[in-house]
């Protein structure tokens, strides 16, 4: 009776429901995941990650249809991380049924098509901020993309769109941006063409939302920093779904003589952590370097790997090396300053994770052409997941200006 009063209290709101639903998972307690997960769908029923949710809880409380049937309803509804469900262990039990194959090609297909509206709408916030570094803003609002629908980072796109508006318009499009998570407060008051806004009467209070909101995430990232191992500093970034504590324990397992910081993605995905945006995952990674005192290495994986890539790139200096592992996405910011630090980057990929291979192939490709040292390692018959000990170590050695095998011959 208990059980069914807090669960009813929970359902008012659905934001504690699908918390306590998380920790239910985490902790192994399959039937209680699977009635909150019930409980949230019914009060979001085309909320396409509780059903996923749903279906992965379902599947590991054995019962094969019925998640089958929500795997179904979450694709119906818009999942499209076809790669990541195709690698996902808590669909062990289904893996092999026709209809969960089927859901992974759909998902597939339906990623496909976001990954092209995304390159496209990022390709062009892209030219508009080189236009702001150009102060030619007219350009800018131009490149510009007339909304954030189809954008990957949309904090990235209301941070551009504010910079060419007017003070007025910029105050309600950074308003917007933090509502959605943007706490670059150090950029607001760097660049130039917010000038008008932090001279208006609402900057003050814009301001101080900005800091509060700040201050939020770097908290949260200082309590959420897990440490394994002793030696070389290696500051991590797990994927999206996953959390610190498992991710640096499995990477401080692979890389021995290594030490291990492994920072909490910033955002609640519903089943674990996630980035987001290379915002907030500075701000997180600001607080690791902290930690780390030396120069680290920086290595992520999936989710991780794309933004850390895009992190160690911004800010070379800071990197001993980088090693990016299992991104589908490669985005490079002016690549200069990576040049002249002589960052080297490592990237690595399975063969059996398509997506991921064709990212490396074309980060490469640029790279070179920038005059950036990077070098792929490709994994045979590996899917969506860390590598083994003995390709880890050949990738971080050499991003970490070490000799590898390969040089040796």
């Amino acid at each position: 009776m208990i059980a069914l009063v807090l669960l009813s209290i929970l359902q008012a709101d659905p934001a504690a429901l699908a918390a306590a639903a998380e920790k239910s998972a985490s902790e192994g307690r399959w039937a209680d995941a699977v009635a909150q997960y019930q409980a949230l769908v019914r009060a979001r029923p085309e909320d396409a990650g509780a059903l996923y949710n749903l279906a992965a809880a379902l599947a590991r409380s054995g019962q094969p249809e019925p998640s089958l049937d929500a795997l179904e309803r979450a694709v119906a509804a818009g999942f499209h991380m076809g790669a990541y469900l195709a690698a996902d262990p808590d669909f062990e039990p289904v893996r092999t049924s026709a209809r969960f194959l089927r859901a992974v090609e759909r998902a597939k297909a339906l990623e496909a098509g976001v990954r092209e509206r995304r390159q496209k709408a990022d390709e062009a916030v892209r030219r508009a901020e080189e236009a702001i570094a150009r102060g030619d803003l007219a350009a800018a609002r131009t490149a510009l993309p007339q909304t954030a629908a189809d954008v990957a980072e949309p904090t990235r796109y209301l941070f551009a769109a504010a910079c060419v508006a007017t003070a007025e318009q910029a105050a309600e499009l950074l308003g917007r941006a933090l509502d959605a998570g943007f706490v670059d407060l150090p950029a607001v008051e760097a660049a130039k063409c917010f000038a008008a806004l932090r001279a208006s009467p609402g900057w003050k209070a814009l301001r101080q939302k900005l800091a509060d909101s700040r201050r939020t995430v770097v908290e949260a990232a200082r309590a959420g920093l897990v440490e394994r191992g002793q030696g070389a500093p290696i500051v991590a970034l797990h994927g999206y779904g996953q959390d610190a504590p498992d991710f640096a324990e499995r990477l401080s397992k692979l890389a021995p003589g290594s030490r291990v910081i492994a920072a909490r993605g910033p955002v609640d995905t519903g089943a674990g952590r996630g980035w987001v945006d290379l915002q907030r995952t500075q701000a997180v990674l600001d607080v690791a370097l902290e930690r780390a005192k030396d120069r680290p290495l920086l290595l992520g994986f999936s989710q991780g790997g794309w933004l850390g890539l895009r992190a160690g790139l911004t800010h070379p200096t800071r990197y001993c090396g980088v090693v990016a592992i299992a991104t589908s996405r490669f985005e490079p910011p002016p690549l200069e300053g990576a040049r002249k630090a002589g960052l080297k980057v490592a990237l690595v990929a399975g063969s059996a994770d398509p997506a991921a291979v064709a990212a490396a192939r074309l980060a490469e490709q640029q790279l070179t052409a920038a005059g950036v040292p990077v070098r792929v390692f490709i994994a045979t018959g590996l899917g969506h997941e860390l590598p083994d000990a003995k390709l880890l170590a050949e990738a971080i050695a050499f991003a970490a200006g070490r000799p590898t095998a390969e040089d040796r011959k």
